[in-house]
């Protein structure tokens, strides 16, 4: 009986072994960030936004007001704008948190601004909603706020 329990877990084992794993909605996911981070990184505003999905919404919420940009080309050049800016915008991959809803993954960013002469260091909570789209997942929905100092 001994025997065959142990050929039983050796079968079991080169089974397992020879099963690939697809991965998982939040992998995919974190591919897609990974490359918006590095996008970011290399200001490559083309990578960036091939990350995204045409039907876009960003949303940007500031201390007195809200901005909504809902057109894929304002974005492209809002994006251009923040990337050349000399801010020095430094993105935490490791901070990442990521959550599943039905096919939508929730992908939580947060980006630092080091301090200068007229602000102190600002830390933007970016909140990315994704979906598969024609077999490829992109950002839907972007949402950026700024964390206040308590």
């Amino acid at each position: 009986m001994k025997i065959i329990l142990n050929i039983f877990l050796i079968l079991l084992l080169l089974l397992s072994s020879c099963v690939s794993v697809p991965p998982s909605m939040e992998d995919k996911a974190g591919d897609v960030m990974r490359l918006w981070a590095e996008s970011w990184d290399k200001s490559d505003i083309d990578q960036m936004m091939a990350t995204y999905s045409k039907e876009i919404v960003f949303k940007f919420s500031f201390p007195g007001g809200v901005d909504i940009v809902d057109d894929w080309e304002e974005l492209k050049a809002g994006q251009l704008e923040s990337m050349n800016s000399p801010n020095g915008i430094s993105i935490d991959l490791n901070r990442a948190e990521y959550s599943t809803d039905g096919s939508i993954v929730t992908a939580t960013l947060y980006l630092v601004i080091p301090a200068s002469e007229e602000f102190s260091e600002t830390t933007m909570k970016n909140v990315f909603k994704l979906r598969e789209v024609e077999g490829e997942w992109k950002i839907f929905n972007q949402d950026v706020s700024i964390l206040m100092e308590e």
